[in-house]
């Protein structure tokens, strides 16, 4: 019996959590003309509790890399800092879009610019 009332107990505190948590999210790319293939996408996912405070934070890239790159940026957005650390090491591609110097310029901005969206939205 008490095994019973302690799962119970323990479902109902974990729904009321999840109740709490609202997903925000917001997207950015960089393309030559309207409806043309995206030279850099960011995507930013961010969960926020009820009091607005971060609980997570995932950015996914692409075409920064030979495949989608997905970064935990929660202290990022916590601290206040800047995703330019975690998007440091990058070495994109070259390809007939856009070279991988351009790409790496570019990315830490739509890297911040989604985040940034996704979390105004989240105080909103």
């Amino acid at each position: 019996m008490r095994r019973k009332f302690l799962a119970y107990a323990s479902a109902v505190a974990e729904a009321r959590r999840l109740a709490q948590l609202t997903m925000h999210l917001a997207m950015r790319e960089v393309s030559a003309r309207h409806r043309d293939y995206a030279r850099v996408v960011a995507a930013a996912v961010v969960d926020v509790v009820a009091g607005g405070t971060c609980t997570a934070a995932t950015l996914t890239m692409l075409r920064v890399a030979d495949r989608p790159l997905l970064l935990d940026c929660t202290e990022a957005v916590r601290d206040g800092g800047g995703v330019d650390g975690l998007l440091a090491g990058i070495t994109p591609p070259d390809d007939v879009e856009a070279s991988g110097a351009y790409r790496q310029r570019v990315a830490p901005v739509l890297a911040a610019r989604a985040l940034g969206e996704a979390m105004a939205e989240a105080s909103a």
